[in-house]
């Protein structure tokens, strides 16, 4: 995963292996919007997903 933001706020990327989890440690305080791109298999960076973090 790459170009993950929280609530605005920059996080680390992280790389989650095909078919597996990853826990990303985000502060207990934290919402707002989650934001990130994945890497597909041909190297392209993927459109940016949104979801709502509360």
């Amino acid at each position: 995963m790459t170009e993950l933001e929280l609530g605005g706020k920059k996080l680390e990327n992280t790389m989650v292996p095909p078919f597996e989890d990853k826990p990303i440690s985000i502060p207990t305080s934290a919402y707002g919007k989650l934001s990130f791109q994945t890497i597909n298999d041909y190297g392209a960076i993927t459109p940016k997903t949104i979801v709502d973090v509360r």
